[in-house]
């Protein structure tokens, strides 16, 4: 049985986006909360977690959906963060701003499509 398309976007998303993760880390520092410290940390992380997840999701195992719906709620946090810290920074370009804000429903329809993906039974 084939994927469905939701979970065919998770694990594109997250194959690109954790290799980028560890390609080029420097490129995340902004989107880590300062309070978390030790930044190159939390991006290797992600990353490797997001490749686990799509990994998971690709050969349905029975912990992906729910590993990747709580690293897309972690990621979600983070975004929330990045989204408040821009809007004050007064240096911030508009469009960053609200391309910042515009991402953030976004996050909903991955955690259900995580959430859906087939499993091994």
């Amino acid at each position: 049985m084939s994927l469905p398309i939701g979970t065919k976007i998770i694990v594109f998303i997250f194959l690109l986006s954790g290799t980028f993760h560890l390609v080029n880390p420097g490129v995340f520092i902004a989107l880590v909360p300062p309070a978390l410290g030790n930044e190159f940390f939390w991006i290797a992380t992600s990353g490797i977690l997001e490749i686990a997840c799509a990994i998971g999701l690709l050969t349905k195992q029975k912990w992906a959906p729910k590993l990747t719906a709580a690293v897309l709620l972690v990621i979600w946090v983070g975004n929330w963060w990045y989204a408040i810290d821009v809007t004050w920074n007064l240096e911030t370009s508009w469009l960053l701003i609200i391309g910042s804000w515009l991402r953030l429903p976004l996050q909903i329809p991955l955690i259900q499509w995580a959430l859906r993906s087939p499993v091994k039974i």
